[in-house]
């Protein structure tokens, strides 16, 4: 038989070869890659590495976070909404539900408290200081 130089190395090699692993010599179709075998970063050792690498990780989270924020269409969702809202505003929402869903026994007994309240007091005015 007289064959040539490339056509030996086809029959050698009984799998066919995949685009990706074309010309790689020594390549396994299912190996580990370089990315997979590196283990983590080593840890800074002084105060101001450790510093440094917290404000440059920082640094990139409020760029992404300004980046999805522009790259979002329309405005504010609700989640932000509720996070930027005025502490005080939101514990009063809060009482003004509670004192809705009252039913009326609870609302006459809030009367009756504030009365007797009120006349404990009837003596003693508050003075305004000045």
């Amino acid at each position: 038989m007289s064959t040539t130089g490339s056509e030996s190395e086809d029959e050698d090699e009984d799998a066919p070869k995949s685009d990706g692993e074309r010309g790689m010599t020594g390549r396994l179709p299912d190996a580990i890659s370089a990315e997979d075998l590196k283990g983590r970063p080593v840890k800074p050792r002084t105060k101001a590495a450790r510093i440094a690498s917290v404000a440059k990780g920082r640094e990139d989270f409020k760029d992404k976070i300004k980046e999805k924020a522009k790259s979002r269409q329309g405005g504010k969702t609700n989640k932000e909404q509720r996070r930027n809202k005025p502490q005080m505003m939101a514990v009063q929402s809060l009482k003004a539900k509670g004192k809705k869903a009252r039913n009326a026994s609870q609302k006459m007994q809030s009367m009756k408290k504030h009365i007797k309240t009120l006349s404990k007091n009837k003596n003693h005015p508050k003075r305004r200081r000045g």
